[in-house]
C-alpha cells in the first residue's frame, strides 16, 4: 500500500486492546493515489506468539471502497 500510494498511507491507532495472544487495534487510515482519496476506520486483529506477529486479520469500514482504491 505504501508503494501504490507513494508513501501517503497514514495510520492512526485509536484504541488498543489485548487479550492473551491477541491484540486488536481500532485504527483510522487514509491515503491518496492519483486523484483518489481514501479515509476510513478499521480494526486490525493480530495474533502474537513469542513476541512475534504470527497472524493478521484486517477489517475495513468499507471493504469494497478499499478494494477499489487498491486496484482490486
Amino acid at each position: 500500500m505504501m508503494e501504490i500510494t507513494k508513501g501517503t498511507l497514514k495510520l492512526e491507532p485509536k484504541i488498543l486492546m489485548v487479550n492473551e495472544d491477541f491484540v486488536s487495534v481500532i485504527i483510522q487510515f487514509s491515503a491518496s493515489r492519483d486523484n483518489a482519496l481514501m479515509s476510513m476506520a478499521g480494526v486490525d486483529l493480530l495474533k502474537i506468539q513469542n513476541g512475534q506477529i504470527k497472524e493478521v486479520w484486517l477489517f475495513s469500514e468499507d471493504q469494497e471502497a478499499e478494494n477499489t482504491f487498491g486496484g482490486k
